[in-house]
């Protein structure tokens, strides 16, 4: 995988679009549009976070290498990460280039104290088929579909506004 950093803005938007939709597609393809847009809005938050990597692709793929112990559970286990289902992977790409779009004007919108996302400043989430201990050091925000989402105080105070390279997303043609 090339350094998201070496490519022009334009690919470097396709490839990061592509990451963020594999998230989607991988955690909550099953849920409704609502929970697909929450779980890409996490990867999003945790992207501009310094407590996590700087890229869509870092945060989605960290410590990917690591069986188990990666921060999405497709990105390491050991199974192909190709979309299988066609009509699932396409509203993933869908959703992922919406909540990059709307992530760019999240800080005119937070000015106005409208059209931000429930889950604005999630950073962390999780099945409600799990209970992982983590969980209990969170503040919890909400439950959409089939996840719950938490924030983490120190992460939220360590988010940068979102980045200028998001905007292009919005003219970019699918993969």
């Amino acid at each position: 995988m090339p350094s998201v950093r070496s490519l022009s803005d334009r690919v470097r938007a396709r490839f990061e679009r592509h990451c963020l939709a594999l998230a989607v597609y991988h955690e909550a393809r099953g849920e409704e549009p609502d929970g697909q847009r929450a779980v890409a809005q996490v990867v999003l938050n945790r992207k501009r976070s310094r407590a996590f990597p700087a890229s869509i692709c870092g945060v989605v793929y960290q410590n990917a290498r690591r069986r188990n112990r990666c921060q999405f559970s497709f990105a390491c286990d050991n199974r192909s990460d190709h979309p299988r289902e066609k009509a699932a992977w396409q509203k993933a790409q869908a959703i992922a280039g919406e909540v990059m779009c709307r992530d760019c004007r999240t800080e005119e919108a937070a000015k106005h104290g409208t059209g931000l996302p429930p889950v604005a400043h999630a950073t962390h989430y999780h099945a409600l088929t799990v209970s992982p201990g983590w969980a209990k050091r969170l503040r919890r925000i909400d439950r959409i579909g089939g996840h719950i989402f938490y924030t983490c105080e120190n992460t939220i105070s360590r988010m940068e506004p979102p980045s200028d390279v998001l905007r292009l997303t919005a003219t970019v043609p699918d993969p």
